[in-house]
C-alpha cells in the first residue's frame, strides 16, 4: 500500500515515545552487562542523550520526556536482575519461511546459572486483547531458529503502569517446545494468507484507534467514534 498508493506512515506520539524509552533501556543494560548499573540520578541524563522529540508540543515533549525519566529511575530502583546474567541487549533474528520472513529484536535476553536463557520484553503500555503470551511464544522461536538459543522462560515487564496493573513483572511463561511448533504453523498461516491477499479483519475500537493508517478512513470494517 505505501508503496503502491504513495502513503507515508504517520509517525505516532507513542511509537516515537516507546523508542526513545527503549533505546535508554539499552543503554541501561549495557551499561549493567559492563558491571555498573547507572544510578537514579543518572537517568534523566541517559533520557536525554537517547531522546528524539516526539511530534507534539514542547510541553508535551517535555512531560513525556520526564514521565520516561520517572518509569526507568522506577526500574534501576527495583531493578533485580543480575548483571552477569544479562546475555545480549536489543537481539535481531531473522526466520526464513517458505511462505515469507519473520523478523523481530528482542529487548533482554538473560542466561542463569543452570545456562537456562530466558527472555524478557519490556513495554510502555498495554493493549486490550492483545495476545502477549504468543508474542512471547514468537520471541521463543525466532530465537531458537535465528539466533540457536533456546528459551526455557519468558517474561513480560511493564515499566509504565496502568489503570489495572502495577510496573514490574506482569507476565511469566515456560517455554515448551511443542507450543512453538504451534506457533510456527500459525505464522506460515498467516504469511500464507497475506501473499494471497485474504484478511480476515478483527476490528475493535481500541486497535482501530491506534491503527498507523487511520486517519486515512481506507478500512471499510473500522469502528471510529462517532462525530456529530
Amino acid at each position: 500500500m505505501v508503496r503502491e498508493v504513495g502513503i507515508r506512515f504517520p509517525i505516532k506520539v507513542y511509537f516515537v515515545a516507546g523508542s526513545n524509552v527503549h533505546r535508554a533501556l539499552e543503554y541501561i543494560h549495557n551499561q549493567a552487562m559492563k558491571g555498573g548499573l547507572p544510578k537514579e540520578e543518572e537517568v534523566k541524563s541517559i533520557v536525554e542523550k537517547c531522546w528524539q522529540d516526539v511530534p507534539t508540543s514542547p510541553d508535551k515533549n517535555v512531560m513525556i520526556k520526564n514521565a520516561a525519566a520517572k518509569y526507568l529511575k522506577n526500574y534501576i530502583k527495583t531493578f533485580s536482575i543480575d548483571p552477569k546474567s544479562i546475555y545480549a541487549v536489543e537481539k535481531e533474528f531473522w526466520v526464513f519461511f517458505d511462505e515469507g520472513l519473520l523478523t523481530g529484536r528482542i529487548d533482554l535476553i538473560k542466561r542463569n546459572k543452570n545456562g537456562d536463557f530466558e527472555i524478557v520484553d519490556f513495554k510502555t503500555g498495554m493493549v486490550p486483547g492483545f495476545n502477549y503470551e504468543e508474542q512471547l511464544r514468537t520471541y521463543a522461536l525466532g530465537a531458537s531458529i535465528g539466533l540457536n538459543i533456546e528459551a526455557t522462560k519468558a517474561a513480560v515487564y511493564l515499566l509504565k503502569p496502568t489503570r489495572h496493573k502495577k510496573s514490574g513483572l506482569i507476565l511469566n511463561i515456560t517455554v515448551v517446545k511443542d507450543q512453538l511448533k504451534k506457533t510456527q504453523k500459525s505464522i506460515a498461516a498467516t504469511m500464507n494468507k497475506i501473499e494471497n491477499g485474504y484478511f480476515s479483519p478483527t476490528p475493535s475500537a481500541a486497535k482501530c484507534k491506534k491503527c498507523e493508517l487511520e486517519e486515512y478512513h481506507l478500512c471499510p470494517y473500522a469502528i471510529r467514534k462517532k462525530t456529530k
